[in-house]
């Protein structure tokens, strides 16, 4: 599907690892913990070592910035 998406596009050049690990690295600088659903995903399921790690370290950063008090958002 991505090589399908990326084909004679720019995107293509660091293709669906490079992406997902760019990503990982995006949330992990500027994302919310709104974002650790889809980190912990990939953290348990994506099939690149080097998209888990990213992923994992993204989340930690998350979870630094805004600790979780056990507050209800609602």
């Amino acid at each position: 599907q991505f090589v399908d998406y990326a084909h004679a596009s720019p995107i293509k050049r660091p293709g669906r690892v490079g992406m997902a690990r760019n990503a990982a690295v995006v949330l992990g600088n500027a994302g919310t913990r709104k974002h650790l659903p889809v980190l912990q995903r990939a953290v348990r399921e994506h099939d690149s070592e080097l998209v888990r790690e990213h992923a994992a370290w993204a989340a930690r950063r998350i979870e630094e910035r805004e600790p979780d008090y056990g507050f209800s958002s609602s």
